[in-house]
């Protein structure tokens, strides 16, 4: 128990590590597949299909070619990502990976792509009663202060 919560399922904490501008910067000149989850990073706000799909399209508003968009409902377990394996994500140069550093590394095996993960994983969690996430710890801090704390940024890119 944590609080008055009663923690059945962990997940990974994550946080940007860089804004939307950097970000393009670094793609432009590549092709792209956005790859996400759509547990762990979409409860945390920096990934989910909805913030891929988002993303990608502002990335193709600066220049940078989106060869596809594709999720997976948890990014770490390979015979996932394996079956969302398409032509869109074996024709990039680059997969933009918006999962856990686990995630991340399970897309580049998978898809037999360079990974680029602007994503930093802080460690275990849970959502509490509100939903907040909230990592695990003495004392456990919620999501919104682990941003503040590291000076890195909360939510999706766009």
């Amino acid at each position: 128990m944590a609080g008055n919560v009663s923690i059945s399922s962990q997940m990974q904490l994550m946080l940007r590590d860089r804004e939307f501008p950097e970000l393009a910067e670094q793609l432009r000149g590549k092709k792209v597949f956005v790859w996400t989850c759509n547990t762990c990073a979409r409860l945390c706000d920096v990934g989910g299909s909805a913030n891929a799909q988002r993303l990608a399209a502002s990335l193709r508003s600066e220049g940078v070619e989106v060869t596809g968009v594709g999720s997976a409902k948890a990014a770490c377990v390979m015979s996932s990502v394996i079956d969302a394996t398409c032509s869109a994500s074996q024709s990039c140069d680059v997969v933009l990976a918006l999962t856990c550093d686990v995630g991340s590394r399970v897309a580049g095996e998978a898809f037999r792509r360079p990974c680029l993960n602007p994503i930093v994983t802080l460690g275990t969690g849970f959502l509490d009663a509100s939903r907040t996430p909230v990592l695990k710890g003495e004392p456990e801090k919620p999501l919104q202060a682990l941003s503040d704390e590291n000076s890195l940024p909360a939510g999706p890119f766009l």
